[in-house]
């Protein structure tokens, strides 16, 4: 609109204006009678609007239709037909409407944004926020459009920020020592102390080379440290190998050698068998013979074992039972007495003259002097009278 339609437009105005007031007329009552100042009413007397107004379209219905004849009249005070925007222009009603001028210089229909209002256009996006896209990360500018996309490296979160990992990818931390993990929001966790060291990420429960006994299965440690099975043991496995032989087991190398197999599974040293082996025991005699051990005599069984055949309280000799202890002296009369030799007794042999048998007497001696008779000489001193 140039300035002179515009200053012809206001000319026309404050013309309507005053005659509008001029042709004002007073009503009177029925009666005839003069009306009072309150029964008194503005009329407006009816004009035509300027055809330089109809022409720029600067007067307006307030309704968005253009202007017609119908709204001839003039503008008064508050009349929404007064609004006026210039055409072409824009603006925000409120943060996701907007409204445009049309080419006759009123407002159009109210319009309503996806998202959001910006400067009297719609954005495109909501200002200041990111989103993802795939692995690319976009942030809103101040005038709702989107920038220039960001492509992050180990994925997107859906807070529009790039993640710091891959969610679910694992790696060893701390030299080692420890283990970690992606989150689900693409943030590291909390690391893991690794007791057994690390390994792609996670804890292991071995140490690599190492092996042990899963029931009768023989497990090793792998590279990445976890148990994986070696060999299923047929005898059992025992101190982290599988067995060679059953605990307890005997067997006879040969006729003349037998071993056992320890507790550990494994077989001990061969013990030499003089008599002979059957089902892994050494024999321990043939059959028939005796012996002396002990305090007793032992047969040899069909079994090839010693069985205890007679119980001697004084020890044996050879197949024999002792009658006596060996040394031992008793007194077989009262002035004899005999001594045990190999297992047997002597001959008694007579106590010296006027002495008598006494096994109780004091100092050893077993021939003492009788009543009335001293020993003055060392033994074997004669018994002599006195006093």
């Amino acid at each position: 609109m140039s300035w002179a339609v515009t200053s012809s437009f206001v000319r026309l105005s404050l013309a309507a204006a005053v005659l509008c007031l001029c042709g004002c007329v007073l009503d009177t009552a029925a009666s005839g009678t003069s009306a009072s100042p309150s029964t008194m009413s503005w009329t407006p007397q009816s004009t035509e609007a300027p055809d330089a107004a109809r022409e720029t379209g600067t007067i307006a219905t307030g309704t968005g239709a253009p202007f017609t004849e119908a709204d001839a009249g003039p503008c008064m005070r508050g009349d929404e037909r007064c609004e006026l925007c210039s055409s072409g222009t824009s603006e925000c009603v409120d943060k996701r409407t907007r409204r445009s001028c049309d080419a006759q210089g009123s407002w159009s229909e109210p319009e309503t944004c996806s998202v959001a209002c910006v400067s009297g256009r719609c954005a495109e996006c909501e200002p200041n926020r990111a989103e993802c896209v795939d692995d690319e990360r976009r942030v809103c500018d101040g005038d709702g459009r989107w920038q220039t996309s960001e492509r992050c490296a180990h994925g997107c979160s859906g807070d529009g920020s790039c993640n710091e990992c891959r969610p679910g990818t694992r790696a060893c931390v701390n030299n080692g020592a420890d283990a970690n993990s992606c989150g689900s929001d693409g943030r590291w966790q909390k690391s893991e102390p690794c007791a057994q060291g690390c390994s792609e990420g996670r804890c292991r429960s071995c140490r690599p080379g190492e092996t042990r006994c899963n029931a009768n299965n023989l497990e090793q440690c792998t590279d990445e440290g976890s148990w994986q099975l070696q060999a299923a043991c047929a005898l059992g496995c025992n101190a982290a190998r599988c067995a060679t032989c059953t605990v307890g087991m005997r067997e006879c190398i040969g006729s003349n050698a037998a071993r056992v197999c320890g507790d550990d599974g494994e077989w001990r040293a061969a013990t030499a068998c003089p008599e002979g082996c059957t089902e892994g025991e050494c024999h321990e005699c043939s059959p028939g013979a005796e012996r002396c051990t002990g305090r007793g005599v032992q047969r040899c069984s069909r079994e090839r074992r010693w069985e205890d055949t007679m119980e001697c309280p004084y020890g044996c000799a050879g197949t024999t039972c002792a009658v006596c202890t060996e040394g031992t002296l008793e007194c077989t009369s009262r002035t004899e007495l005999r001594v045990c030799h190999n297992n047997s007794w002597s001959a008694s042999d007579m106590c010296r003259p006027n002495a008598h048998c006494d096994m109780a007497a004091p100092g050893g001696n077993t021939c003492p002097c009788d009543p009335g008779y001293r020993d003055p000489h060392p033994n074997p001193g004669l018994c002599t009278r006195g006093d």
